[in-house]
């Protein structure tokens, strides 16, 4: 009997600690900026799938982003294709489903909180850190993905989100200008070219270096020339 109880605690426990990491609470918009390190206005376009250290799937999210906040420049390497990670995913037919990580539509417009990781941009508190944009009345606002009937979270206008944002990371959401956010890095061919080469203020320094020597040489030479020259008509002269 003690065998059975003791079983029927850990289940009891087990089942908890499952209902625990898969409760939320409505936090403010404020509050969960306070976890992000950034915030993108984007369309989905597709999903991949990785498997990382530990068995661990995660899946890749690609979108397409129009307007940002708290990134740097050289984060957004493609705006067309910009990553965003969170757990669970499809690997060699297995589907690795992890409850409270966001999901999304083809062509679905989002408004994303990012958290910076090792492995890249996080949504910042999985499924609560994503918004989706509705129109009423020509006016555009955000709607909780997870708690999209909470009073405070599902009608949240879209300047006043702006204001919070800017308050937050110092600017409100910007359009990314594509000159400006494409980290070209330096190509192969540059890299070649430039192997093995020293600098033009080395080399400029190592002509010039030479160019002394070859003076010095020359001063001793015309030198040695002259006290050659004494020599053999001191010696002629006897």
């Amino acid at each position: 009997m003690a065998k059975y109880n003791l079983l029927f605690s850990l289940l009891v426990l087990v089942f908890s600690l499952n209902l625990k990491a898969t409760t939320f609470i409505p936090l403010s918009v404020k509050q969960q900026l306070r976890d992000a390190s950034g915030v993108i206005r984007g369309v989905y376009q597709g999903s991949t799938y990785k498997k990382m250290r530990g068995d661990r799937v995660i899946t890749e999210a690609s979108f397409k982003i129009s307007t940002m906040s708290g990134l740097k420049n050289h984060e957004v390497i493609n705006k067309n294709n910009f990553k965003v990670i969170f757990p669970g995913g499809k690997w060699q037919g297995v589907n690795y489903q992890i409850s409270g990580s966001p999901t999304f539509k083809k062509n679905e417009e989002v408004v994303l909180l990012l958290t910076k990781t090792s492995n890249g941009f996080a949504v910042t508190n999985l499924a609560l850190g994503k918004y989706t944009i509705k129109k009423e009345f020509g006016k555009e606002y955000l709607s909780s993905a997870l708690f999209p009937n909470h009073k405070n979270l599902r009608s949240i206008p879209l300047a006043q989100f702006n204001s919070y944002v800017k308050d937050y990371f110092g600017s409100g959401m910007i359009n990314i200008d594509p000159d400006k956010f494409v980290y070209k890095g330096i190509s192969k061919e540059r890299k070649q070219k430039t192997k093995g080469r020293r600098p033009a203020s080395t080399e400029e320094e190592a002509t010039e270096t030479e160019r002394e020597n070859s003076i010095v040489w020359l001063v001793i030479l015309f030198a040695f020339l002259g006290f050659y020259s004494a020599y053999t008509t001191k010696q002629r002269n006897k």
